[in-house]
């Protein structure tokens, strides 16, 4: 998405280094994906877009296959009418959301995530 003010994704972006904690407090999530907790979507998008704001589009996850299951298909005639969508007025999840995140920052932040909760 080129379009003007919104933040560029970061060429080179570095995490946060991790401090560990003496004592565990909280109970280790069972997510398949730590970039986007099973959501589809990067929990935490300030990490690899420049100036991210909170009315910036949601950023798509590309480390799993989550975002293209939940918004990736195009859907059936009988749920357009249910609707009340034309076919041609019809815009997919992932048209309406923010796709620069690459494959290997996705990954990144995944590993990030593993490593925040204690599982890397």
């Amino acid at each position: 998405m080129g379009e003007s003010g919104m933040g560029r994704a970061f060429e080179g972006f570095k995490l946060p280094r991790l401090e560990r904690p003496d004592r565990v407090v909280w109970e280790t999530p069972r997510w398949r994906c730590y970039c986007c907790h099973d959501t589809g979507v990067v929990q935490r998008p300030e990490l690899i877009v420049e100036d991210y704001g909170i009315n910036d589009p949601e950023i798509v996850c590309t480390n799993c296959s989550i975002a293209i299951e939940k918004w990736g298909r195009e859907p059936t005639e009988e749920e357009l009418a249910r609707l009340g969508v034309k076919r041609s007025e019809w815009r997919s999840g992932l048209e309406i959301r923010d796709t620069r995140a690459t494959v290997e920052m996705c990954r990144a932040l995944d590993a990030w995530g593993r490593e925040c909760w204690g599982r890397y």
